[in-house]
């Protein structure tokens, strides 16, 4: 089954929190997402998942950064390698 994608808005109608608060775990870095565009953000079914295992103590810490990419691709895009 193919991965769904949602906006800052569908993410906090999921979670049932506001979209400030799902914005404020992106800017900290504990939510996974996709930043297509300066102010596009989508966020996957498994960042979602990721997100709340990790709330709840279950999983170590997904190396994503920035770019929602491994931190290792996101350090070529970076550096232009």
């Amino acid at each position: 089954m193919a991965e769904s994608y949602y906006t800052v808005k569908e993410v906090a109608e999921k979670l049932k929190v506001t979209q400030p608060t799902v914005r404020e775990a992106i800017k900290k870095g504990t939510l996974p997402h996709y930043r297509l565009a300066r102010k596009v953000i989508r966020v996957s079914d498994s960042q979602i998942e990721y997100y709340l295992k990790n709330k709840l103590g279950i999983v170590e810490p997904m190396m994503f950064g920035l770019l929602g990419l491994p931190r290792s691709h996101q350090e070529k895009v970076e550096t232009g390698q």
